[in-house]
């Protein structure tokens, strides 16, 4: 017997129960791959690895073959990574605030607040020469080399590109579930899909080819 024989035999002996989590798992799927709402998708998503982290203590319960301490190396894992995950980005922030020079952008707060459907959103620029930008939760932060680089197309672009991850972000998780359950997911395509229908496609190709120029270049 396989290492995955054993784990599928000891599902399978939990009885009714152990029929849930496989049938919610490939429902949650068929909607990642077949939805064609960008949020719907990350919804799938996000249900997908719900199922497999609420099954493993369960898993574990049920389990008396030799592939047990996988489970159990799995749930320390999961114990550890969890905490630090879901304070990375806490503690970031807080950092960032710390040893950056930062400032509220509220000339396109508006906007961003419009496209993401946040009305708490916030903008900030951070004093920094490379280009960048990046969301924290609901909050987006650019640095004042973006802003100087984009015009003002490809900055709603770029800032629609953001808006997304605000709207993914309301799954909880939803970006530590990459390090939990190691299942790939294309959020920077999604995000780029709505900026292309928000700001433009041309807009959204012109602004990613300078911030590639410029990375280039240096």
């Amino acid at each position: 017997m396989t290492n995955l024989d054993c784990i599928f035999a000891c599902v399978m002996s939990g009885k009714y129960l152990s029929y849930l989590p496989p049938f919610v798992f490939l429902l949650s799927l068929s909607v990642v791959l077949l939805a064609k709402d960008h949020l719907k998708k990350v919804a799938g998503y996000w249900s997908m690895n719900m199922v497999l982290l609420l099954s493993t203590p369960y898993l574990h319960s049920i389990m008396k073959c030799d592939m047990l301490w996988v489970v159990k190396t799995y749930m320390m894992y999961l114990l550890f990574a969890i905490p630090l995950l879901v304070m990375a980005p806490f503690l970031y922030k807080l950092y960032l605030f710390k040893f950056h020079k930062i400032e509220r952008f509220t000339a396109m707060e508006g906007y961003l607040r419009k496209v993401s459907g946040s009305d708490k959103s916030r903008m900030y620029i951070i004093e920094m020469a490379l280009p960048k930008a990046f969301t924290l939760g609901r909050d987006v932060f650019i640095t004042a080399g973006l802003l100087e680089l984009m015009s003002e197309r490809e900055l709603k672009a770029v800032i629609a590109h953001e808006a997304f991850h605000i709207k993914q972000n309301r799954f909880p998780m939803i970006y530590a579930f990459r390090l939990l359950t190691f299942i790939p997911f294309q959020f920077e395509r999604l995000a780029d899909s709505y900026a292309e229908k928000i700001a433009g496609k041309e807009s959204l190709i012109r602004a990613r080819n300078k911030i590639s120029r410029f990375y280039s270049i240096s």
